[in-house]
């Protein structure tokens, strides 16, 4: 959203396409249906989100999901972006994803006191759906 809609020029049909429209050859495309298309582009996404690399020689991973985080929102755009960083955050659920491969819920948030209390890596999970919605709707302008 522009702040002048008539600085707009393009194309109702061009309007938020992204990088990640681009990244599914035309072959493989034209053989699927648009929305298998953006379910694939999520998923793949969601991987790359909670891809991390062993370092040899030493006890800590380079994960890069603060990077990858940026990049997927800025790839897939908005509303793909969230769905992809919501699917990395429903893996972690059930896989060893997030930092020192931890998973659950209680990885996210405790409840003390009867109040629901977010840990330090469930601040930053908050914060990357927050960070690839930003980082999405820039990339659709």
């Amino acid at each position: 959203m522009l702040a002048t809609p008539r600085l707009n020029r393009l194309p109702a049909g061009q309007r938020g396409i992204t990088i990640g429209d681009f990244l599914v050859p035309v072959r493989v495309g034209e053989r699927m249906s648009s929305r298998v298309r953006h379910i694939a582009l999520i998923a793949i996404g969601a991987i790359f989100i909670a891809l991390v690399f062993p370092v040899p020689g030493t006890p800590v991973p380079v994960t890069g999901q603060t990077l990858s985080v940026l990049l997927v929102g800025g790839a897939l755009g908005f509303r793909r972006g969230i769905l992809a960083v919501l699917l990395y955050l429903a893996m972690g659920l059930v896989l060893p994803v997030y930092a020192e491969h931890h998973s659950g819920l209680a990885t996210i948030a405790t409840l003390s006191g009867g109040r629901l209390v977010l840990g330090a890596t469930g601040g930053y999970l908050v914060g990357f759906v927050a960070a690839g919605a930003f980082v999405g709707w820039l990339a659709e302008l």
